[in-house]
C-alpha cells in the first residue's frame, strides 16, 4: 500500500540521562547502539503519535529493567524515528503496561538540530594551554603553599665594605647614579676587615676621623672583579643581571606537611591565578604575585637583577618578558637589607692630631717665656750687683781721700769720722747685696711658678681628652640579622592550594569545563574535546525543522547544561584526560 502505515517500538536499558548524552556521528551509529541496548521489541504496531503514553504488551515486572526506549514510525515510505524516557510504568490489565514516556528531544533531533551564536556561560574549551582560560572562577580556595623555593644566591655570600671618606687629601667625588657625591670610596672585602680597621685608625690618627662619612654593605658576588682591596673606585657599578627561575616538579599541587601527598591536574587552568602563581619575596616580608600566564616564555622564565654600588643600596628584581614588558618595573620588588656600618672614631686621637700644633705652640711659647724671663732676671741681678759694686768704691775712695786729709792736718776727729764712714760703706754694701740676690730668688720662683702652671694645664687639657670614650659613628641601627643569615635576598616561590583544594576543583573542570561567558556557538562546542564535552548556555537560540516545543525544550537543556559524551565507554569516567581536537 502507498500509505502503508508501521512502528516499531524498542524498549531499552541504557546508562545515559537528560543531562548527559552520547553524540553519535552518524544516525546509522545512533541507531545501532540504541539497537544494542533493547531489551523488548513490539512489532507491528499501529503508528504511534506523539502521546505521553505507550501501551505495550507485557507485565509491568517484564519492563521494570527498562529506563528508555525507541519508535519508529514509517509512513508513506519514510521513516522518522523518535526517542523517549521512561518516565512511569503502570499496570492497566493482564499482560498489558501502560508506559508513561518523555520524548528525548537531543537524541530525536540530534541530525536536524542547528544554533545561532549565543552567550556560553561554562564548557569545555577548545584549548587549555596555560594562559588561554583565565576568566574568574568562585572557589574556595583555602591556604596557599610553596611548591618551589629559590633564592637568589647572588645576595648571599661574602660581604664587600666601602668606605666613603671626605678628604681633603683625596678630594675626588663620584656619580652614584646621576647623584654626585663629593667624597672617595674604598673598597674592602670582608676578608679584609684588618685593613679597613687600619685605614679608620689612620684617619682617626691624622685627625680626620670625622671625614669618614659613612660605610656600607655589599654583596661581594655583584662586586666587579677589578676593584683592589683599600683603592678608591673611580666609577660606580650598576647591576643588571639575569636571574633564571629553574623550578622542580611544579607539575604537582604537594601538601606542604607531606611531601608525598600530590596531584596532577588534568586542566591547565590550575597552573593560572589564582590556583598557581609566582611570588616574589624579600627579607622584610615583602611579596609581589606573578600571573604565570601572563609571562611570554612560560617554560624560560626569567628576572631582571638591579642594584648600584652607593648608600644603603637597594636591589630590585623585575620580571622579563612579562605583562607585554621587556622588563615590568612596575611588578618589581626592592631588597634593601645591605645597610650602613658603624665604626669607632677615636676622640683622642682626632683631638690631639688636631690640637698637637697649638699644644706644641704653647709649650714652647711657655719655655720661651721662661728662658728669658730667666735671663732677664740674670741681667737684672748681675747689673744690680755692678751697680752696688760701684757704690761701695766710690764710698771707699771719699773715705780713703778724706781720712788722707784730716791726717795731713792733724785733724784727729775728722780721721776717726772718714774711718766710721768706709766701715758704714762695707755695711751697706752687705745689706745691698743681700737684697739683689732676694730679688733674684724671688723673680725666678715667680717665672719657675708661671712655666710650671702653663705646662700643668696644657697637660691637664690633653688628660682630659685622653679621658674621653670614643665615640661609634654610624648607623648603630640592628639591621644586620638577614645579611648575617644571608637572607638579605630575594625568594621565588612557586604557590600554589593545597592538593586537596586542587583536586576537587579539577573535577568540577572536568564536568562542566571552564568559566567563559562568551558568545559562541553551541554546536561548535561539542565535539571540542576527545571524550566529552559539556555546555552550559544562556538564552540558547536552537533553529531546525523541529517542533517548536522541542526546539523551547532542546533549549531549557542547553541553558541548563548538558554534557556530550563521545563515546559509551567513556560515560561517567572523569579520572582520565579529555584532550583537545
Amino acid at each position: 500500500m502507498a500509505n502503508e502505515i508501521s512502528c516499531v517500538i524498542n524498549l531499552c536499558s541504557v546508562d545515559i540521562n537528560a543531562t548527559n548524552q552520547i553524540d553519535f556521528k552518524t544516525r546509522q551509529e545512533q541507531i545501532e547502539y540504541f539497537t544494542k541496548k533493547i531489551t523488548h521489541s513490539y512489532y507491528p504496531c499501529r503508528y504511534q503519535p506523539r502521546t505521553a503514553t505507550v501501551k505495550v504488551t507485557d507485565y509491568v515486572e517484564e519492563v521494570r529493567n527498562s529506563n528508555y526506549g525507541f519508535y519508529s514510525n514509517t509512513w508513506n515510505g519514510k521513516t522518522k524515528t523518535y526517542f523517549f524516557w521512561i518516565v512511569n510504568k503502570n499496570y492497566m490489565a493482564a499482560g498489558v503496561t501502560e508506559i508513561t514516556i518523555q520524548i528525548d528531544v537531543i537524541q530525536t533531533w540530534l541530525f536536524e538540530m542547528r544554533f545561532k551564536p549565543c552567550m556560553i556561560e561554562r564548557c569545555h574549551t577548545d584549548s587549555d594551554r596555560i594562559g588561554d582560560n583565565t576568566y574568574p572562577e568562585d572557589f574556595e580556595l583555602g591556604d596557599y603553599i610553596s611548591q618551589s623555593h629559590q633564592k637568589v644566591e647572588e645576595l648571599s655570600g661574602e660581604v664587600a665594605y666601602f668606605l666613603a671618606v671626605t678628604d681633603s687629601s683625596n678630594p675626588n667625588g663620584a656619580v652614584f647614579g646621576r647623584t654626585y657625591a663629593g667624597y672617595s670610596v674604598f673598597y674592602y672585602s670582608e676578608s679584609s676587615v684588618a685593613a679597613l680597621t687600619a685605614h679608620i685608625n689612620r684617619l682617626c690618627d691624622e685627625g680626620k676621623g670625622d671625614a669618614i662619612a659613612y660605610i656600607f654593605c655589599f654583596p661581594k658576588n655583584l662586586v666587579k672583579s677589578d676593584y683592589t682591596e683599600g683603592n678608591g673606585i673611580s666609577t660606580t657599578q650598576f647591576i643588571n643581571k639575569i636571574i633564571k627561575y629553574a623550578p622542580n616538579d611544579v607539575d604537582y599541587f604537594r601538601d606542604g606537611n607531606s611531601s608525598h601527598e600530590s596531584y596532577k591536574p588534568y586542566n591547565q587552568k590550575l597552573y593560572t591565578y589564582p590556583y598557581n602563581f609566582i611570588a616574589l619575596k624579600n627579607s622584610s616580608g615583602s611579596n609581589v604575585v606573578l600571573k604565570i600566564e601572563n609571562f611570554l616564555d612560560k617554560d624560560n622564565i626569567e628576572f631582571c637583577l638591579n642594584g648600584l654600588i652607593t648608600l644603603q643600596p637597594t636591589f630590585m628584581l623585575s620580571p622579563c618578558n612579562y605583562s607585554g614588558r621587556g622588563q615590568s618595573l612596575e611588578d618589581s620588588i626592592e631588597e634593601n637589607g645591605f645597610g650602613l656600618c658603624s665604626w669607632n672614631n677615636d676622640n683622642y686621637a682626632n683631638w690631639y692630631a688636631q690640637h698637637q700644633n697649638s699644644i706644641q705652640a704653647q709649650s714652647l711659647n711657655a719655655f720661651m717665656s721662661f728662658s728669658a724671663n730667666s735671663t732677664v732676671n740674670r741681667n737684672n741681678y748681675e747689673q744690680a750687683q755692678k751697680a752696688a759694686n760701684a757704690n761701695y768704691f766710690n764710698s771707699n775712695v771719699n773715705s780713703a781721700i778724706g781720712l788722707a786729709g784730716s791726717v795731713a792736718s792733724a785733724n784727729v776727729l775728722g780721721a776717726a769720722g772718714n774711718v766710721g764712714g768706709a766701715i758704714g760703706a762695707y755695711n751697706n754694701r752687705n745689706v745691698v747685696k743681700s737684697g739683689i740676690e732676694t730679688d733674684l730668688s724671688n723673680s725666678e720662683l715667680l717665672n719657675d711658678t708661671d712655666y710650671s702652671n702653663t705646662m700643668r694645664s696644657l697637660m691637664a687639657s690633653v688628660k682630659d681628652a685622653q679621658v674621653q670614650p670614643n665615640t661609634c659613628k654610624g648607623s648603630t641601627a640592628p639591621s644586620g640579622l638577614d645579611m648575617a643569615m644571608g637572607n638579605a635576598t630575594f625568594w621565588i616561590d612557586r604557590m600554589s592550594i593545597k592538593p586537596e583544594y586542587a583536586k576537587k576543583i579539577d573535577m568540577y573542570f572536568q564536568m562542566f569545563g571552564y568559566q567563559v561567558n562568551s558568545l559562541d556557538n553551541p554546536k561548535r562546542l561539542m565535539t571540542t574535546r576527545e571524550k566529552w564535552n559539556y555546555i552550559k548556555s544562556v538564552n540558547c537560540n536552537c533553529i531546525g525543522d523541529i517542533p517548536t516545543e522541542d526546539i523551547a525544550e532542546i533549549e531549557r537543556i542547553f541553558n541548563n547544561g548538558i554534557t556530550f559524551w563521545h563515546k559509551e565507554e567513556y560515560l561517567y569516567n572523569y579520572e582520565q584526560k579529555n584532550d583537545i581536537i
